[in-house]
């Protein structure tokens, strides 16, 4: 649905606190995601250092594993928790941001091969695996305002190019304060 090239992204406030202002080339920016599942990103290594660091919960015994973690993650990281990895069967780990696009890489499906404890229909990642998953953002559209050089939002600027320009850019934002 999003369909951009390039967008300006200024930010403001604190990570708690978060504005964004995007600014853009292209038409068509209002719509926001609306659907209750969580877009499927694939499968992901994961390290020591985790990929994926700013929150961490046991699913063990969840039915509904995604659900959980994404509730998880966001009360502990409100509107900046973005991604969510579900691993070793029974683990969920928050994201406000990914240590670099793809984090650690992007492997085969089937070596996110681990049902997830508390539910055997839905798989849970694998040995140092996440099953990714992207929270859409609850940024709404306020409207077209005017800037200028003496900016609005002047904490920070950063150009993006994303099939999702608001949560690329509420995440650039995020990444100023975290």
């Amino acid at each position: 649905p999003w369909k951009v090239t390039a967008a300006s992204c200024t930010c403001s406030q604190t990570a708690n606190q978060l504005s964004s202002s995007l600014l853009s080339n292209s038409s068509g920016l209002t719509s926001s995601p609306s659907d209750t599942t969580y877009p499927y990103l694939g499968c992901y290594v994961d390290k020591w250092n985790r990929d994926l660091n700013d929150g961490f919960l046991s699913v063990e015994t969840a039915v509904n594993p995604v659900e959980t973690c994404v509730a998880f993650c966001r009360k502990r990281l409100g509107a900046s928790a973005f991604y969510i990895g579900l691993q070793a069967g029974r683990e969920c780990f928050c994201g406000a941001a990914w240590k670099a696009p793809g984090g650690y890489g992007k492997v085969a499906e089937k070596e996110c091969n681990r049902d997830c404890a508390g539910n055997k229909k839905i798989k849970c990642g694998g040995s140092w695996r996440n099953n990714v998953y992207q929270i859409p953002s609850d940024y709404k559209y306020l409207g077209c305002f005017q800037d200028d050089w003496i900016r609005d939002l002047p904490t920070g600027f950063a150009i993006v190019a994303s099939e999702d320009p608001v949560n690329a850019c509420a995440e650039n934002c995020v990444r100023l304060y975290v």
